[in-house]
C-alpha cells in the first residue's frame, strides 16, 4: 500500500490520505476480527472456564478436573488464542487512532462533531441491546445462573441477575449508567464501553486544543489526571492516547513486523509464567491480578495497530469475511453476552456435555450472533452513526454533505 502525506498545523506525518476508503477498510478488517475473537472468549468464560484460570483467578477458579484445552492455551504464544484482554486494548488503542485521523489530515474540525455526537453514537445501539436483553428477561430465557453452577464460572454467575433486571434500571442503564459509571446488570460489556467513552471524550477534546508547541506538556497531564481519576482505569484511557500518538509516530515500514511481534509477545502476558518473570507486577493484590494484564496489552495494542497501519495484514484484512465482522462489529460486541446467557446456555443444557456438543454450540452461537448483528448494524448502529454526525454538525456549525454510512468504521473501535 503507498502512503501520502497529511498535514495539521502541528505538522505532517506519513500516513494514508483521508479518502484512502481501502486503508479505512482495513482497520474495519481488524476490528471485525477482534470482535470475533472477544465473543469467542466470552463463550469459553461461559462453558470451559478454567481455559482463562491463568488470567484471572478469582473469576475462574481452577479445579481439578480441567479440560484439557487448559495446558494447550497455557503454552507460550497458543495462549494468545484466549488473550480476550489483548483484543480489548487493540481495539481501544484502533479508537484512538481512527478518532484522531481527521486531526492528522489537516481537518481538525471534524473532531468537534465526533466529540459532540459521541454520546447519540454509542447510546442509541446500547439503548436497543439493553432493551432486548430486557425482553429476554421477561421471556424467562436467562438459564447462566443453572449453567454456572455446572461450569464453575464466577463470571457467568454475576451476569443477569433476575431481581435487578427491571425496567427502572434499564432506563437508569440507557440514560447514564452505561457510559458513566459502566454498571449495567443487563450487559456487562459496557463496562468497557465506558472507558471507551471517557477515553474519546478525552482525546477528542485533547487534540482540539492540541498546540504546536508544548503539546507533550498536555498529553502528560492528561494522562496524569486520568491516572488520578481513575486510577487503575487510567490503563484504558491511556491505551486510547497511546492509538492516538501513532499519528505522530507512525511505526516505519521497515519495522513492522518487529512491532507485531513485540505487540504479541506483550499480548500474551499471564502473570506469573516464566516467560514474563523479568517483567514487573504492578499490582500484587489477587483480585487486581487482571490489571497486569491489561498493562502490558497495552503496551502491545498500541505496536500492533502501529503494524497495520504500516501495512501489515492488509490483504487478509480486506478480504471478505473481515470486512464483514468489521461492519457488525459493535452490533456483535453489544449483542452477544445475551444470547450467551439465553440460547448458548440454553443448547448447553439440552446437549450432552462433550466437546462436540460444546462445538456444535459454538458453531450456533456465532452464526446466531452474526446474524442479529447484521440486522442490528441496518437498522439500528448505521442510523445511530447518521444522527450522531448531524448532531455534532449542528453544535459546531460545521458544513458537511451527507455520505451514506455502509459500516461504522471511521469514528473509533469498541464503541463504533
Amino acid at each position: 500500500m503507498s502512503s501520502s502525506e497529511g498535514g495539521s498545523s502541528s505538522g505532517s506525518v506519513a500516513r494514508y490520505g483521508p479518502t484512502d476508503r481501502r486503508y479505512v477498510s482495513t482497520l474495519s478488517g481488524l476490528r471485525g476480527l477482534l470482535a470475533l475473537h472477544v465473543i469467542i472468549i466470552h463463550f469459553l468464560m461461559a462453558f470451559l472456564p478454567n481455559t482463562l484460570t491463568v488470567f484471572d483467578a478469582v473469576l475462574y477458579p481452577p479445579s481439578g478436573d480441567a479440560h484439557w484445552m487448559v495446558k494447550v492455551v497455557e503454552t507460550p504464544v497458543v495462549s494468545l488464542l484466549v488473550a480476550g484482554p489483548f483484543s480489548l486494548m487493540i481495539l481501544f488503542a484502533l479508537s484512538g487512532y481512527v478518532l484522531t485521523m481527521p486531526f492528522f489530515d489537516g481537518r481538525r474540525e471534524r473532531l468537534g462533531v465526533s466529540l459532540w455526537g459521541r454520546y447519540f453514537r454509542l447510546t442509541i445501539p446500547i439503548a436497543g441491546a439493553i432493551l432486548f436483553s430486557l425482553l429476554l428477561s421477561r421471556l424467562g430465557l436467562y438459564v447462566n445462573q443453572d449453567v454456572a453452577a455446572i461450569t464453575n464460572s464466577g463470571a457467568l454467575a454475576q451476569l443477569m441477575p433476575e431481581a435487578f433486571l427491571t425496567p427502572l434500571n434499564a432506563v437508569r442503564d440507557i440514560a447514564y449508567n452505561g457510559l458513566l459509571s459502566g454498571l449495567s446488570f443487563f450487559n456487562v460489556v459496557l463496562w468497557s464501553i465506558k472507558y471507551e467513552f471517557i477515553g474519546s471524550i478525552v482525546v477528542l477534546a485533547m487534540f482540539l486544543v492540541m498546540p504546536d508547541r508544548g503539546r507533550w506538556i498536555v498529553i502528560g497531564a492528561t494522562c496524569f489526571l486520568m491516572a488520578f481519576y481513575l486510577e487503575q482505569g487510567a490503563i484504558f484511557v491511556v491505551t486510547i492516547v497511546g492509538g492516538a500518538l501513532l499519528g505522530y509516530f507512525p511505526v516505519p515500514k521497515r519495522w513492522r513486523v518487529p512491532a507485531l511481534l513485540v505487540g504479541l509477545y506483550l499480548g500474551g502476558y499471564i502473570p506469573g509464567r516464566f516467560d514474563y518473570a523479568w517483567l514487573p507486577v504492578l499490582f500484587e493484590n489477587p483480585g487486581e491480578q487482571l490489571f497486569n494484564v491489561f498493562f502490558y496489552n497495552g503496551f502491545g495494542a498500541v505496536l500492533v495497530v502501529g503494524a497495520v497501519i504500516a501495512g501489515l495484514g492488509d490483504r487478509v484484512l480486506n478480504t471478505r469475511i473481515p470486512q464483514r465482522l468489521g461492519d457488525y462489529s459493535y452490533s456483535m460486541y453489544l449483542l452477544h453476552l445475551p444470547i450467551v446467557c439465553s440460547l448458548s446456555c440454553q443448547i448447553f443444557l439440552w446437549l450432552p456435555r462433550n466437546d462436540l456438543s460444546l462445538l456444535v454450540n459454538l458453531a450456533v452461537y456465532v452464526t446466531a450472533v452474526v446474524a442479529l448483528a447484521s440486522v442490528y448494524a441496518r437498522y439500528v448502529d448505521a442510523p445511530s452513526i447518521r444522527l450522531a454526525r448531524r448532531f455534532g454538525g449542528w453544535m459546531t456549525g460545521a458544513r458537511r454533505r451527507e455520505r451514506p454510512v455502509p459500516a461504522p468504521a471511521a469514528t473509533g473501535a469498541v464503541g463504533d
